[in-house]
């Protein structure tokens, strides 16, 4: 999905540009702000919030995403719920400081059952892998370093 968004994103504000600068009847002013707009979103929703990657260490939670990456010790996870912005996407919520965000994929089960082990006082929401989770195992990477 957010494939098709970028892409209907690119080709509205190429068009736009196009529009404007040839000095044509393009969609004007306030289309292309909207445009600007949706594009800061989702740029800093899936290159700086959502993490691709989440590894637990020696009772840390390390998680990356493409401009940004950080830590949290499982001890201090209070819930793991679904995400209002995206039934796709995931909340780990510590008890202090922003929230981790990941996909949820095949793997997070193994996530959830990891944390919990560690931490079983977690309080854990229903979260479901629909279909665009099922196939995202190789989006999201999980890995578990240590025992």
């Amino acid at each position: 999905m957010p494939v098709i968004v970028f892409l209907a994103l690119l080709i509205g504000g190429g068009w736009g540009l196009v529009a404007q600068v040839s000095g044509g009847r393009g969609p004007g002013v306030p289309f292309m702000l909207l445009w600007l707009a949706i594009c800061l979103f989702n740029g800093y929703v899936w290159l700086i919030r959502v993490a691709y990657k989440v590894e637990l260490d020696h009772g840390d939670l390390f998680w990356f995403s493409p401009f940004r990456r950080g830590s949290i010790p499982i001890r201090e996870i209070q819930s793991i719920e679904r995400c209002a912005l995206s039934s796709q996407l995931v909340r780990l919520t510590p008890a202090d400081g922003a929230s981790v965000i990941t996909r949820n994929h095949r793997e997070f089960s193994s996530l959830v059952a990891d944390i919990l082990a560690v931490h079983p006082g977690v309080t854990v929401g229903e979260i479901s892998i629909g279909l665009w989770g099922r196939g995202s195992g190789s989006v999201t990477a999980y890995k578990k370093l240590v025992n």
